[in-house]
């Protein structure tokens, strides 16, 4: 560096001076398995605790499409919550019950060889699949009058369960399923 920069050593920097090495071509595949959605629920032992922590998704996914900018809220709403809720089941009935929605979206009624045909299934103003039935006339909730119908072998039925029961204090069976079908409808539950 003492020496004026006239008097450097030049090198030689042509592509002759040096080879590349030979690069090999190679392809890569990329296989992304998005889980079902009974896969999700069973990453939960609680249905609030899965019903909570799926509203804060939809806050977060909401906020990053910028559909609710006014929201500053630090807990869940009753609406975001009941709306949470609503969505689970959809989800739910449509990866149980897709060919039965699919037919009751049609305006047909169901076949006389499926297992719900005995239940008038309706769908509600929603789109989810409801027991129907004689029971218009009653002094009853609507809830009451036509339950959602719930896969009794689906682990959202094993959080409904698990919830009905805390939420009860550990009730007995016959409760249990009394409190469960005022709201749900579970084939082949029984004591």
């Amino acid at each position: 560096m003492l020496v004026p920069s006239m008097e450097w050593p030049v090198e030689d920097r042509s592509t002759e001076s040096f080879k590349l090495p030979e690069l090999k071509n190679f392809a890569l595949t990329v296989r992304a398995d998005t889980p079902s959605n009974e896969q999700i629920l069973r990453l939960f032992s609680s249905f609030t605790h899965c019903v909570n922590v799926l509203t804060w998704v939809f806050r977060f996914l909401s906020r990053c499409r910028k559909e609710n900018k006014k929201d500053t809220l630090l807990r869940l709403a009753l609406a975001e919550i009941q709306e949470t809720e609503t969505k689970l089941f959809l989800l739910h009935q449509k990866e149980f019950y897709s060919k039965e929605i699919k037919t009751l979206h049609s305006g047909a009624s169901l076949s006389n060889t499926n297992p719900l045909c005995s239940l008038f299934p309706i769908l509600d103003k929603v789109g989810l699949m409801r027991v129907g039935g004689r029971l218009q006339q009653a002094n009853l909730s609507y809830q009451q009058k036509h339950p959602l119908i719930v896969c009794r072998k689906s682990h959202l039925a094993l959080l409904l369960v698990r919830h009905v029961r805390i939420s009860n204090h550990h009730a007995g069976p016959t409760m249990m399923l009394g409190l469960l079908s005022q709201q749900y409808y579970m084939s082949g539950t029984r004591l």
